[in-house]
């Protein structure tokens, strides 16, 4: 019975590390999103990536969720379409990316699709990029 457990054990310490990194970046994205979702758009953009501050400025990235996500309205649901993971992406540096899709109704509108990417750097796992469709 002892080796079972210890065998057990064995496996479970094996898959914890991956097991420890989707939960990461899973409560990066979630944390990020809450932000969004506060209209906090400033310090959603402090959090994010580099590369992604490359891409928009702070007052550029406010007007644009300013301009596409208050008329959605608050957030009613947003559920988890699916999860991938790649080791590229267009116009990015080489790394370990994983994306989000999540299925969300908002107040205004219904079955929108939400897309997060992040990127794992120094083990923490930042946003490069957000789109509502």
């Amino acid at each position: 019975m002892y080796k079972k457990i210890i065998a057990a054990l064995a496996m479970l310490m094996l898959f914890t590390p991956a097991f420890s990194s989707d939960l990461d970046a899973t409560k990066a994205v979630l944390n990020w999103l809450n932000m969004v979702d506060k209209s906090n758009y400033g310090k959603s953009w402090e959090e994010a990536s580099n590369v992604f501050k490359k891409q928009i400025s702070k007052s550029q990235w406010n007007v644009a969720l300013s301009n596409s996500r208050d008329p959605l309205g608050s957030i009613s649901n947003r559920e988890t379409s699916q999860v991938f993971d790649l080791n590229e992406m267009p116009n990015l540096p080489k790394g370990q990316y994983r994306v989000y899709i999540f299925n969300t109704d908002f107040e205004n509108k219904l079955g929108a699709s939400e897309v997060v990417t992040v990127f794992s750097k120094n083990n923490k796992w930042l946003v490069v990029g957000y789109v509502i469709n």
